[in-house]
Order: C-alpha cells, then structure tokens, then sequence
C-alpha cells in the first residue's frame, strides 16, 4: 500500500522537473518499487481479468461494449454538452485539469 501511495505521489508531482518519468520516461516508473516483480517483457501475454457484467461483443471493424445503446449514449452526451458546455467537446484537446500537492504548500 505504502508503494502504491509512494508512486501516485510521485507521478502527481506539479514540477515537471521532479515528476516520475519525465526524465527518464517509462524506464523511471518500471523501476519504481511498486513494479518489483513484475516481468516487463512478458507483459503482453498476460491475460487480463474478465470483469463480471461487461459483455464485450467482437466484430470485424470495432469493438462494442453491450447494455448501453447508440441511441441512449448520444442523449447522454448531448445532455452533457448541454450542462457543462463545449469544454468537454470530443474534439477538445485542452488539458483541464491541475494538480497541487498540499503537504509541500506552506499556510499562512
């Protein structure tokens, strides 16, 4: 658990210069404690784990996950734009959110 923490921090970290993998990419986060024994070169042929309650059909162009409609999802999306507005467009490439580590800011 204590690694797990360790390695959110240190990929949260607001200074690009001290964040987890901006120097040395994903070399950095491999090596962090948290990985250890992890076989990276195996890694594609692990079989990941099946959650219960998605069913997943295949077909020759896409994969769709089932339960929720084309029709449904399009309403939702439209209820969305309308509520919070063009920010969340599927065309937007701005990064909106920000990070602030609290236990390095100091109170006055």
């Amino acid at each position: 658990m204590a690694e797990a923490r360790d390695l959110i921090d240190k990929l949260l970290v607001k200074d690009p210069r001290r964040r987890l993998g901006c120097i040395r990419g994903a070399t950095d986060i491999k090596c962090h404690p948290f990985f250890n024994g992890l076989k990276w070169p195996l890694i594609r042929t692990y079989r990941p784990p099946e959650v219960r309650g998605v069913t997943v059909k295949r077909s020759k162009s896409k994969t769709h996950v089932t339960g929720v409609s084309a029709q449904r999802r399009r309403c939702l999306w439209k209820r969305l734009m309308r509520i919070k507005g063009s920010k969340y467009s599927l065309n937007s490439n701005n990064n909106y959110y920000s990070y602030v580590n609290h236990k390095n800011m100091k109170f006055a």
